[in-house]
């Protein structure tokens, strides 16, 4: 399996928009419930709370497509796309790398190093991370990526992905009732100002 732009575009094409909005509902139920309190929990409490909420939207997507697999492997939950991608959920930094665990398993994934035990048996798979970047001037609209990593471990193939776009208004009719007519007068209502004043 070639590791292309071409390649993971055309895997991941159908699932793009949906992808993104997840992101988005994860990243704004994480701030409607925690945002309060979310300048006292650590960097990695935050980044997994918001990668849960991705794992559990996503996998309710997945149980509804053909051609996503949900993996559970070692207490993590990957998600296979047409046996071709191996993708896993992490919060990436500005320069689109995840934080990676120290495991032999976690390196490999970075690095895209097939397994013995590989994920889908004859298949040579690319590994992936869905990941996304908050802004922090605007931590509402996040940046969402799937980065496919080359041997050495640094971001290789870079697909962006954008939320559905929003359905164009049309025909907005206003009721007459509220339409101002011409000749119409608006009078201001003016309190007394209290005298001792």
């Amino acid at each position: 399996m070639k590791n292309t732009l071409e390649n993971i575009t055309k895997i991941m094409e159908p699932h793009m928009h949906a992808m993104a909005d997840m992101t988005l509902g994860s990243v704004g139920i994480y701030y409607d419930e925690f945002g309060h309190r979310a300048h006292a929990f650590e960097k990695r409490t935050k980044c997994n709370i918001i990668r849960d909420l991705m794992v559990e939207a996503l996998t309710a997507y997945a149980e509804t497509q053909s051609g996503i697999e949900i993996i559970r492997k070692r207490g993590n939950v990957l998600f296979g796309f047409n046996s071709e991608y191996v993708i896993k959920i992490k919060k990436l930094t500005g320069k689109l790398k995840a934080c990676v665990g120290s495991t032999q398993t976690s390196m490999k994934f970075n690095c895209n190093v097939t397994d013995q035990g590989e994920l889908f048996e004859g298949t040579e798979t690319v590994k992936a991370y869905f990941g996304y970047i908050i802004p922090e001037n605007s931590p509402l609209n996040p940046l969402i990526y799937i980065v496919a990593n080359d041997e050495k471990g640094e971001p290789g193939v870079i697909l962006e992905l954008t939320p559905t776009p929003a359905k164009p208004v049309e025909n907005l009719e206003i009721p007459d009732d509220t339409v101002a007519k011409p000749g119409r007068n608006i009078k201001i209502k003016q309190e007394k100002m209290d005298q001792n004043k």
